[in-house]
């Protein structure tokens, strides 16, 4: 018996992008004028205009990561490109935004869409990439912890000058 077509896991897909999306958007108004007010609390911060620009592009970079993931779904290298996405998506729910709103007792920018939209679509995409066996053994490690590392360390660079001219 044929899954539904909105079950299908290419069709799932499209979620990831669409959370994104509206997870960047919540943060992108929210969060520079709520950064500002808790600068003495934050170990950073960031011109609004570059914070903008950051999340134009990853935002693009899921439809693009997304689009070539399914129109190359033969293709393993697009399929763990997208998975890595989607894990960092499911990561960055608790790696800021459940802490920070725990550590603020409050709202911060982005925790709303997080928990609502992120986690479940990221959710049921991560089990169904295990039930349908799309990663192997190895990739798993690179995975879980190269292309996290690999956006943190891409974020530290991008955001370092705006860290080391902070009170100039």
């Amino acid at each position: 018996m044929a899954l539904p077509s909105w079950l299908r896991f290419e069709f799932l897909q499209w979620a990831l992008p669409v959370a994104v999306t509206l997870h960047n958007l919540e943060e992108a108004i929210w969060l520079p004028s709520w950064a500002d007010r808790h600068t003495v609390r934050l170990p950073w911060r960031v011109a609004a205009a570059r914070f903008r620009l950051a999340l134009l592009l990853l935002t693009l970079a899921a439809y693009l990561v997304t689009w070539c993931s399914v129109q190359f779904a033969g293709q393993h290298g697009w399929t763990y490109l997208f998975i890595a996405y989607t894990f960092v998506v499911f990561l960055n729910v608790w790696v800021p935004h459940v802490p920070a709103s725990l550590l603020f007792r409050a709202y911060t920018p982005g925790v709303v869409t997080a928990v609502l939209l992120n986690l479940p679509v990221t959710g049921i995409l991560l089990i169904a990439v295990f039930r349908k066996r799309l990663i192997p053994g190895g990739a798993t490690a690179v995975l879980v912890f190269g292309f996290p590392l690999g956006i943190a360390i891409l974020f530290a660079v991008l955001f370092a000058d705006a860290y080391a001219h902070r009170g100039r």
